[in-house]
């Protein structure tokens, strides 16, 4: 696998677009390199890859994972991850490890949030101990592994643990960082889609608690 992932990034690398990658870089705040590549092309020239040059089966979706993100060009990882996710069942319990490891060598929230919502989500949802797991992330040291415990839940709607999102939003709150509270707003946005009222009130009853980034997130789409 590893020189398949060799032969993807030389293969991607032909087509890099500097004055792209530049904006793309500055837009991360010059934290990772880019070939320049939109996500349309990426996709494209993945899937040509694919039929031209390497099949990658389902089956070494996490291989294929680990092998992409050793390389810094940002392109790399959301190949990885996206192929990761689209062949999620994949996953087993001890995989739960390389995710966590994953967002937290991403050191941001583009990789964070599609692995957090997609793959721990997923993985929480199909094992106990997994769960039980992310939900101990709030307590991590890691900034992304504890915002990773409030968004986790973002595609669960009427299967989300609301006790657990609301205790661990008031409790968060305490951080007062930035991405601790746009998670706990986004959190609460996705869930007031099926709950509404129940989201609208627990911050009508707790604001004195959460901090205003979260409480206009999680009104945002709300009426008044």
């Amino acid at each position: 696998m590893k020189e398949v992932v060799r032969q993807l990034y030389f293969f991607l690398k032909e087509f890099e677009n500097q004055e792209v990658a530049i904006k793309q870089t500055q837009y991360m705040r010059n934290q990772f390199p880019f070939f320049g590549l939109m996500r349309n092309e990426r996709n494209l020239y993945f899937k040509k890859f694919q039929s031209e040059v390497q099949s990658v089966k389902s089956i070494d979706a996490v291989i294929f994972c680990k092998e992409c993100i050793q390389y810094d060009e940002r392109e790399m990882w959301y190949i990885g991850l996206d192929f990761l996710i689209k062949n999620k069942k994949v996953l087993l319990p001890t995989d739960i490890e390389f995710i966590f490891h994953l967002i937290i060598e991403s050191k941001w929230w583009d990789v964070v949030d599609l692995a957090a919502s997609n793959l721990l989500g997923y993985l929480g949802e199909m094992d106990a101990n997994c769960l039980e797991k992310i939900k101990q992330g709030k307590n991590h040291n890691d900034l992304w592994i504890r915002r990773s415990s409030i968004i986790f839940q973002l595609k669960y709607r009427l299967k989300t643990d609301w006790n657990y999102l609301s205790e661990i939003s008031l409790e968060m709150s305490s951080e007062k960082t930035f991405f601790i509270d746009k998670a706990i707003g986004w959190a609460f946005r996705e869930y007031a889609k099926v709950k509404p009222d129940i989201v609208r009130a627990f911050i009508e009853n707790h604001k004195s608690i959460l901090n205003p980034l979260s409480i206009r997130e999680g009104l945002k789409h709300l009426k008044s």
